[in-house]
Protein backbone atom coordinates (compact mmCIF):
# COMPACT_ATOMS: atom_id res chain seq x y z
CA UNK A 1 0.00 0.00 0.00
CA UNK A 2 1.24 3.51 -1.13
CA UNK A 3 1.32 6.05 1.85
CA UNK A 4 -1.41 4.67 3.65
CA UNK A 5 -2.68 7.02 6.38
CA UNK A 6 -2.01 5.20 9.79
CA UNK A 7 -1.24 5.53 13.02
CA UNK A 8 1.18 2.40 14.81
CA UNK A 9 1.10 1.73 18.46
CA UNK A 10 2.93 -0.57 20.19
CA UNK A 11 0.06 -2.43 22.21
CA UNK A 12 -2.20 -5.35 20.86
CA UNK A 13 -5.50 -4.73 19.35
CA UNK A 14 -7.45 -4.66 23.08
CA UNK A 15 -5.29 -2.47 24.48
CA UNK A 16 -5.15 0.14 21.63
CA UNK A 17 -9.02 -0.16 21.10
CA UNK A 18 -9.45 1.45 24.37
CA UNK A 19 -6.56 4.33 23.76
CA UNK A 20 -8.29 5.14 21.19
CA UNK A 21 -11.43 5.65 22.40
CA UNK A 22 -9.95 7.43 25.54
CA UNK A 23 -8.40 10.17 22.68
CA UNK A 24 -11.85 9.52 20.58
CA UNK A 25 -13.86 11.01 23.85
CA UNK A 26 -10.81 13.41 25.07
CA UNK A 27 -11.00 14.93 21.48
CA UNK A 28 -14.72 15.53 21.80
CA UNK A 29 -15.77 13.25 18.72
CA UNK A 30 -19.44 12.46 18.23
CA UNK A 31 -19.11 8.90 18.26
CA UNK A 32 -22.28 7.35 16.72
CA UNK A 33 -21.29 3.41 16.81
CA UNK A 34 -18.75 1.12 18.30
CA UNK A 35 -18.06 -1.95 17.62
CA UNK A 36 -14.97 -3.87 20.07
CA UNK A 37 -15.35 -6.99 18.21
CA UNK A 38 -14.74 -5.45 14.87
CA UNK A 39 -12.28 -2.50 16.46
CA UNK A 40 -14.14 0.19 15.18
CA UNK A 41 -15.26 3.47 16.23
CA UNK A 42 -18.21 5.46 14.01
CA UNK A 43 -16.98 9.34 14.13
CA UNK A 44 -18.28 12.35 13.12
CA UNK A 45 -15.83 14.91 12.45
CA UNK A 46 -16.00 18.54 11.16
CA UNK A 47 -12.67 19.12 8.98
CA UNK A 48 -12.46 22.89 9.97
CA UNK A 49 -8.78 23.21 7.99
CA UNK A 50 -9.58 22.45 4.70
CA UNK A 51 -10.11 25.90 3.75
CA UNK A 52 -13.09 25.22 2.08
CA UNK A 53 -14.96 28.60 2.79
CA UNK A 54 -18.31 27.47 4.91
CA UNK A 55 -21.36 28.76 3.30
CA UNK A 56 -23.98 29.84 6.02
CA UNK A 57 -27.62 29.37 5.26
CA UNK A 58 -30.28 31.95 4.76
CA UNK A 59 -32.68 33.27 7.69
CA UNK A 60 -35.38 31.13 6.30
CA UNK A 61 -33.43 28.23 5.60
CA UNK A 62 -32.00 28.62 9.13
CA UNK A 63 -35.70 28.32 10.69
CA UNK A 64 -35.68 24.80 9.46
CA UNK A 65 -32.69 23.78 11.12
CA UNK A 66 -30.48 24.26 7.77
CA UNK A 67 -26.77 25.05 9.15
CA UNK A 68 -25.38 26.04 5.63
CA UNK A 69 -22.85 23.28 5.18
CA UNK A 70 -21.36 22.72 8.73
CA UNK A 71 -22.41 19.41 8.58
CA UNK A 72 -20.06 16.35 10.07
CA UNK A 73 -18.89 13.70 7.97
CA UNK A 74 -19.16 10.31 9.40
CA UNK A 75 -15.47 8.19 9.46
CA UNK A 76 -14.91 4.58 10.49
CA UNK A 77 -11.73 4.50 12.94
CA UNK A 78 -10.91 1.26 12.58
CA UNK A 79 -7.95 -0.36 14.87
CA UNK A 80 -6.04 -3.80 13.17
CA UNK A 81 -3.61 -5.82 14.82
CA UNK A 82 -0.65 -6.48 13.19
CA UNK A 83 1.17 -8.96 15.09
CA UNK A 84 2.42 -7.35 18.21
CA UNK A 85 1.35 -4.00 17.38
CA UNK A 86 -1.68 -2.40 16.30
CA UNK A 87 -2.33 0.23 13.17
CA UNK A 88 -5.40 2.38 13.71
CA UNK A 89 -6.55 3.38 10.14
CA UNK A 90 -9.21 5.70 8.74
CA UNK A 91 -12.56 4.75 6.33
CA UNK A 92 -14.41 7.10 4.48
CA UNK A 93 -18.26 6.85 4.10
CA UNK A 94 -18.21 4.40 1.43
CA UNK A 95 -15.96 2.07 3.53
CA UNK A 96 -12.53 2.62 1.44
CA UNK A 97 -9.53 3.13 3.56
CA UNK A 98 -9.33 6.85 3.84
CA UNK A 99 -5.67 8.84 2.98
CA UNK A 100 -7.03 12.29 3.01
CA UNK A 101 -5.52 15.27 4.59
CA UNK A 102 -8.42 15.11 6.87
CA UNK A 103 -8.21 11.37 7.76
CA UNK A 104 -4.37 12.57 8.12
CA UNK A 105 -5.68 15.38 10.39
CA UNK A 106 -8.17 12.86 12.36
CA UNK A 107 -5.26 10.67 13.11
CA UNK A 108 -2.57 13.47 14.46
CA UNK A 109 -5.71 14.70 16.34
CA UNK A 110 -6.05 10.85 18.53
CA UNK A 111 -1.75 10.51 18.53
CA UNK A 112 -1.75 13.58 20.04
CA UNK A 113 -3.79 12.94 22.55
CA UNK A 114 -2.58 9.22 23.46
Amino acid sequence: MADVAALPLQVGQSQAYNQVGAAINSAGFTVDNRDPQAGTYTVRYLDTDTGEKRQSSNFISRLWGDKGNLTPLPYTIVVTSEGSQSVVTVRNEQGQTDNSATARRILTVLAERM
